[in-house]
């Protein structure tokens, strides 16, 4: 599996803010410098100018660099930007684009631990959503409702969150089906089917490598990775974490990177190289640290305290396992 490319250069006017937010909202997808380049280009242009439509136009730009900041894992940014854009945004007049903000910040407190403020956020995003047609505003429910079953998932409501997960794979139209089709082959994984997981993150990665989907393809190729790994094909499992890093490298997705090196260790715990996989569980934990990714953090200091039981580091992995109860306690659910 390769991934193409069809990116389409164009140049727009620097005037037009509506455009060039129109772009850079269509081509976040398949070309991330250019939908960045775009939406700051409008947000200058919009910032620019006076009125209703140039602070609707700033907010829709903001929304976007929120949107990309978010997959990134730069928490910080995308809090900043999604703070900024609510206050040119209206909800009144705005509600799908104040929606999309809303998803966004669920995914941020999610990611801070704070599951009561990233129900808050959600509630709101399909409150703003509850008498519009699903086909109009099918991208903000989508995200909406992924984040809300991940948020169900990991505060023990399992069978409300497959229900949940269920619906956003009833809906989603073509562009928001593989980042469905990930989260459902990374659920998979989790709770035990590599086979099936691994089926799933192949369909679902040919569906997104023709939509030239670059976003989601770095994370497919470290659940396809870690499937590989778990049904014991460590050579193929390397294979496709090297194809994940390079792609997370060059579009500067810390947060995939961060993840594909605690897949990694796994396969070097596997092969009983247990200094190589606790080489990658610290340098997943700094990338987590330098994040701010409470959630993450948690994960691989549990993963983290069990490696170092093993090396007979008793000293450390009681450090580690003090942080992973210290961030556990800063949790809040309700």
């Amino acid at each position: 599996m390769e991934p193409t490319s069809q990116r389409i250069r164009s140049e727009l006017p620097s005037g037009d803010p509506t455009l060039l937010n129109k772009v850079a909202w269509s081509r976040r997808w398949s070309d991330r410098n250019a939908s960045i380049d775009f939406a700051a280009k409008a947000r200058d242009a919009a910032s620019k100018g006076t009125g209703r439509r140039s602070r609707v136009q700033n907010g829709l730009a903001l929304g976007t660099l929120a949107w990309h900041a978010a997959w990134r894992g730069n928490l910080d940014e995308a809090m900043g930007h999604c703070l900024s854009a609510e206050t040119f945004l209206s909800e009144r007049e705005n509600a799908e684009a104040r929606a999309k903000v809303y998803a966004i910040l669920g995914k941020v407190h999610l990611a801070h631990n704070r599951f009561d403020l990233s129900d808050c956020s959600l509630e709101r995003g399909f409150w703003l959503l509850r008498d519009m047609p699903e086909a109009d505003v099918n991208e903000a429910l989508v995200e909406l409702l992924l984040t809300r079953a991940y948020v169900q998932r990991n505060t023990g409501e399992r069978a409300r969150s497959g229900i949940t997960l269920g619906r956003a794979q009833e809906i989603c139209n073509e562009s928001m089906a593989p980042v469905v089709g990930f989260w459902t082959a990374k659920w998979l994984l989790f709770d035990g089917d590599a086979e099936a997981a691994r089926q799933h993150s192949v369909t679902t990665f040919e569906a997104a490598n023709e939509q030239s989907n670059r976003i989601i393809l770095p994370h497919l190729y470290g659940v396809i990775g870690a499937c590989d790994a778990r049904l014991g094909r460590r050579e193929e499992a390397v294979a496709s974490l090297e194809k994940g890093m390079a792609l997370a490298e060059e579009g500067g997705d810390h947060l995939i990177i961060c993840l594909i090196h605690s897949f990694y260790a796994q396969i070097e715990k596997q092969r009983g190289d247990l200094q190589a996989a606790k080489s990658h569980l610290e340098a997943a934990m700094r990338i987590a640290k330098e994040l701010g990714h409470a959630f993450e953090r948690k994960r691989i200091a549990l993963q983290l305290a069990d490696l170092l039981e093993e090396l007979k580091e008793y000293k450390k992995a009681v450090q580690q396992h003090k942080l992973a109860w210290r961030l556990q306690n800063e949790t809040r659910v309700n």
